[in-house]
């Protein structure tokens, strides 16, 4: 499934600069296990005057080490032109696996760093919320099903 994000900087802080780091907390955690690897490309504002460029890096990372996959980490394109109110540049995912068990309506969270990762600033997402709704047979809930169940 594609998931498209429009990114923009805050111009207070500098905006959003070549090679920062993003991380994208896929809510709700729970749900959530994505490989190792993502795939991702940049739309550009505009080629000519803010291009967007590859990004570095892209790989699924675990909140808690050893457990689920719950979050993106991304290194944004070195040849970057910097984000800003004006100028937003648009990620794509073309193939994110979603979870099987389904979640209600939510947002997504992201946390952008420095190159070096000092500095972060956590925000939500904006816009449309996001939901899915269970693959066929996988439950999401269910009622005491044996003798001993829900102690």
């Amino acid at each position: 499934t594609e998931l498209r994000l429009k990114l923009r900087g805050d111009p207070l802080g500098g905006g959003i600069g070549a090679s920062a780091i993003l991380r994208i907390y896929l809510w709700p955690l729970t749900q959530w296990d994505v490989g190792n690897a993502c795939t991702v490309y940049c739309i550009p504002f505009d080629q000519v005057t803010s291009p967007c460029g590859a990004v570095q890096d892209c790989k699924g990372d675990a909140i808690i080490p050893n457990f689920q996959q719950n979050f993106l980490r991304l290194v944004l394109p070195s040849a970057m032109s910097t984000m800003t109110e004006y100028v937003s540049h648009t990620l794509v995912f073309p193939s994110l696996d979603l979870p099987k068990g389904g979640f209600f309506s939510t947002r997504l969270a992201a946390q952008i760093s420095k190159p070096d990762d000092t500095k972060p600033h956590y925000t939500e997402s904006v816009g449309d919320y996001l939901y899915k709704m269970p693959n066929d047979g996988v439950g999401v809930g269910k009622l005491v099903e044996f003798y001993g169940d829900g102690d």
